[in-house]
């Protein structure tokens, strides 16, 4: 299955503007591929000459990529806001379409500009050339400010104000070879697919909460007593990187890799469990 995501902007540089995404869907060949398969608007995202017709283009192609894959495409909220889907900031770890200088340019993980053919295997990719692309950074990027209270002399509190630094660029690459290792997984035993390839922590509380069922305890949840143990180790993994997120982002990057490793290892377990053990679907159907 592809593991790519492909986005769409009017324009390049940090300002270009955000059209909308499409999850598990790579560059010009995979958009190449979706128009044989009878979305006559995919050929005009590629070629389209004026910035009406590319817009018209990516907005009926992303139509009609919901209509088939519900949950599959992002765009823009009602007001415009970027609303952006995915664990990273950028798009530079997969690939960028924009409408520029009256043509449309692919950038294949934040690789220079290249004009698209479908034609050639790497979409030409290959023919690329020049400085890297330039591509827009969603969401706040800023360290983050947090108060601390602490009891001083005689009792008295103290707030104490510090500034958290941004989570590190090499736990966020670690965290995404590892989440696609956990969603490969969970696809494997569980027999579905998620729309977020990267699993950014909504899209794992969402698959957690359609596997889970109320504790013994209020706030308590846990799979049901028939479940697989390779289900329960699906349900571990994708715990270890919501701990991982948490840890990274509370300044400890250190134990936040570790989980990381964790997570990586239980769902390694749980392929291996459904491979020894195949008992009927779950959750029933």
């Amino acid at each position: 299955m592809t593991r790519e995501h492909t986005d769409f902007y009017v324009g390049t540089g940090p300002n270009a503007r955000w059209l909308g995404s499409l999850s598990d869907v790579g560059g010009p060949v995979d958009l190449a591929r979706l128009g044989a398969a009878g979305d006559a608007a995919t050929a005009e995202v590629l070629s389209a000459a004026d910035l009406g017709a590319y817009e018209g283009a990516v907005a009926a192609l992303l139509t009609r990529q919901r209509a088939v894959e519900v949950g599959f495409v992002v765009v823009p909220g009602p007001a415009g806001q970027a609303g952006w889907p995915w664990l990273a900031t950028t798009s530079r770890g997969w690939y960028a379409h924009a409408f520029a200088d009256g043509q449309v340019r692919v950038s294949a993980h934040g690789g220079p500009w290249f004009r698209p053919d479908p034609r050639r295997p790497d979409g030409g990719a290959g023919a690329a050339s020049g400085p890297d692309a330039d591509l827009p950074v969603f969401g706040d990027t800023t360290p983050k400010t947090a108060t601390f209270t602490w009891t001083g002399f005689r009792g008295l509190p103290i707030p104490i104000r510090a500034t958290l630094p941004p989570v590190p660029p090499a736990y966020l690459a670690r965290r995404g070879e590892v989440a696609l290792a956990v969603a490969g997984a969970a696809e494997y035993v569980l027999g579905r697919r998620w729309p977020l390839a990267d699993l950014a922590a909504p899209a794992v509380r969402e698959i957690l909460h359609s596997l889970l069922r109320p504790g013994p305890a209020r706030g308590l949840h846990a799979l049901p007593a028939a479940a697989p143990f390779a289900h329960e180790r699906v349900v571990t993994a994708l715990r270890f990187v919501l701990d991982a997120d948490r840890y990274a982002e509370g300044n400890n990057p250190g134990h936040a890799r570790e989980l990381l490793e964790s997570a990586a290892d239980v769902a390694a377990q749980a392929v291996t469990a459904h491979r020894t053990h195949q008992p009927h679907p779950w959750p029933p159907r």
